[in-house]
């Protein structure tokens, strides 16, 4: 890679790194995706890969939260974000509605199985996860593993 060329998480990626020093016919593009629901691949589906990439998740493995379908949905919450001085975002108020979603999931519903919750700063993951351990109704139940993280810790 030559020296000149520079690499940033946020501002490119590896494959537009990777496609300056390729020719056109060497690029191999994603096909088949296997981790997620289509709601959420759809949009990178949409954007990224002109709708061409087959969704192949195996829906039966996924676990869906009793009486409820999708167990993916949006829930807007108004709230501040403030920038601590160790870097990332913390929205107070959004992860005090992340952890009443999980409470009424485990706790009105009877979920047990593995809880994931995903933001893009390490600042906020460790919020939610804070909150999580600090109510005795969530972090005493065996039956549930949680995680809150950054993206890169759900890329398997």
């Amino acid at each position: 890679i030559e020296s000149n060329m520079k690499w940033g998480f946020s501002s490119n990626s590896l494959y537009d790194l990777a496609s300056k020093i390729c020719n056109n016919g060497d690029l191999v593009q994603l096909r088949d995706h296997h981790r997620s629901h289509a709601h959420i691949i759809g949009f990178s589906n949409s954007e990224f890969y002109d709708s061409r990439l087959r969704v192949a998740t195996k829906y039966k493995n996924l676990k869906i939260p009793n009486r409820e379908k999708p167990a993916v949905r949006w829930i807007n919450v108004q709230g501040e974000c403030i920038r601590p001085a160790s870097g990332g975002a913390i929205n107070k108020r959004e992860a005090v509605a992340v952890i009443s979603e999980i409470r009424r999931l485990v706790i009105e519903q009877g979920y047990s199985g593995t809880i994931g919750v995903v933001s893009p700063f390490r600042a906020q993951a460790n919020q939610i996860t804070q909150l999580f351990s600090a109510d005795p109704q969530l972090n005493n139940k065996p039956e549930i593993e949680f995680i809150s993280d950054t993206v890169d810790k759900f890329q398997g």
